[in-house]
């Protein structure tokens, strides 16, 4: 064994590249080195230059099956999803038995919705290789997205049981997610902490503060100075922030360091040292630090104990009388969104506004956009007018505002539906089959945004029309009375 190839199987991989590129400098027609040190470029997170280098193992070697999946893998992290699958094809071609090339060929189809055939993939996967947990994970998660849980939770806790103990991570966040999406918070939170090492080649571990202090596990707070890091997305700030009341009450000192968008909005908290955008922390002096979500899990919430008092955040008034100003003044005044931040997988959006045509059929509504982004471009018809405020909103302040002198917000599940429920304005979710965890199922309301909240649920993957069409209906209802 080559001191490349020690390094490489210890997974010290930024020391295996140095080793590798040495050996390649006197071997350079050698496709194997060029193989494994793509494969350690991978595992670093540097997908382009892991591409190059097994497409330089290829030009060596172009039968190399296992080439082409690791072709697959790099492409898979650049978000080329068409070609990751081409490239596990290609190695399939070549050994038809490569159950990690056919899973490979199933994750490309999971991101393209194709669940049915993602799952089919995993099945012929494992029929080849029945301990490959990947196989087990992926089939799991197809089967989540087509509503078959329970099959999906065995296939998850196989892929647990299976994996070794730094993959095993992944499979534990998705069965997390199963397990609270079915209200059972007391298995789902430990499993939910995993969150933090489900992490694919590239991206970040856990978010963590740059101060000298323990994350907090629990202990007694009073008189303690406690850290708030963010994590994850806007919606789960505006959503997890009710605890911060429940942390000052615990004789907590807090300062809340969270995503820039939603500084101003935080202002309107009591009991915080201070509100900060999180790349603008300049003290160190804490004892604890936390993420909200974990707080939830310290806290053993269960679907009895949410902290469900509405509302917890609140508009600024100066930022209302501005607004109020440019909003429509007869009607029913409904705020739309229909798009989430980029870069989750698309069931959570609409394709396109033109989907919500049966709405504009309802009469006495007047429609605001709520897309801080992109509503430039809506093309509506001339007859059903949209007033678009998205090049005009700075942060989530100016959209609280907005929010607050509506009478409904329409969202698909985005950081909207969060702030408009914690401002304790009626709110309309639409929802896909599978929907988030913490829109729970088979429920029409939510138990963190009770009474304002109602949603509207999928009844087959990736159909809204008949969403659209419920939506439109108690519309009509509402507009009409």
């Amino acid at each position: 064994m080559t001191t490349a190839d020690a390094l490489f199987r210890q997974k010290r991989y930024a020391e295996a590249e140095v080793a590798y590129r040495r050996a390649l400098a006197d071997s350079p027609n050698d496709p194997r080195l060029y193989f494994q040190l793509g494969i350690s470029l991978y595992e670093l997170g540097r997908f382009d230059e892991a591409e190059a280098v097994q497409r330089n193992a290829l030009a060596l070697e172009p039968t190399a099956a296992e080439a082409h999946y690791e072709l697959g893998n790099a492409l898979y992290g650049l978000k080329r999803y068409e070609e990751a699958q081409a490239a596990c094809e290609r190695a399939l071609q070549l050994a038809p038995k490569f159950a990690e090339a056919r899973t490979g060929v199933a994750r490309a189809l999971y991101q393209f919705e194709r669940f049915e055939e993602a799952a089919a993939q995993c099945r012929r996967a494992l029929a080849l290789k029945p301990t490959y947990w990947m196989a087990h994970a992926m089939l799991g998660n197809a089967l989540v997205h087509l509503g078959r849980f329970k099959e999906g939770e065995t296939a998850l806790r196989r892929a647990i049981a299976l994996a070794p103990e730094d993959h095993a991570a992944a499979a534990k966040f998705d069965l997390a997610n199963l397990l609270l999406s079915r209200g059972d918070f007391a298995n789902g939170w430990p499993f939910y902490e995993a969150r933090f090492d489900a992490r694919e080649p590239g991206r970040p571990a856990e978010s963590t503060p740059p101060i000298d202090a323990p994350k907090w596990l629990g202990e007694a707070l009073s008189g303690k100075r406690l850290l708030i890091w963010p994590e994850q997305g806007l919606g789960d700030g505006i959503q997890f922030v009710r605890y911060v009341p429940l942390l000052k009450s615990m004789g907590a000192d807090i300062t809340i360091a969270c995503w820039r968008p939603l500084k101003n909005l935080f202002t309107c908290l009591s009991g915080c040292a201070s509100i900060v955008a999180h790349e603008d922390l300049a003290e160190r002096d804490f004892d604890f630090w936390t993420h909200l979500v974990s707080v939830a899990a310290q806290m053993r919430t269960d679907l009895r104990s949410i902290p469900a008092a509405l509302p917890y955040l609140s508009a600024s008034g100066e930022l209302r009388a501005t607004w109020r100003r440019r909003l429509p003044r007869e009607g029913l005044r409904v705020g739309l969104a229909w798009k989430g931040r980029p870069g989750y997988l698309t069931y959570r959006h609409l394709e396109s506004i033109r989907q919500l045509r049966p709405l504009w059929d309802v009469p006495g509504v007047a429609f605001v956009s709520l897309q801080k982004e992109s509503d430039e471009h809506v093309e509506l018809p001339a007859d059903q007018p949209l007033l678009q405020l998205g090049a005009q909103i700075g942060d989530l302040a100016d959209t609280a505002a907005i929010v607050s002198e509506l009478d409904l917000v329409i969202t698909i599940d985005s950081a909207v539906a969060h702030l408009a429920g914690a401002l304790g304005k009626p709110v309309w979710v639409m929802l896909s089959l599978r929907g988030d965890w913490r829109w729970l199922r088979d429920r029409a309301d939510s138990p963190w945004y009770p009474g304002v909240m109602r949603l509207f649920r999928q009844p087959r993957h990736g159909d809204w029309q008949p969403v659209i069409a419920q939506v439109a209906s108690a519309l009509h209802a509402q507009a009409t009375t």
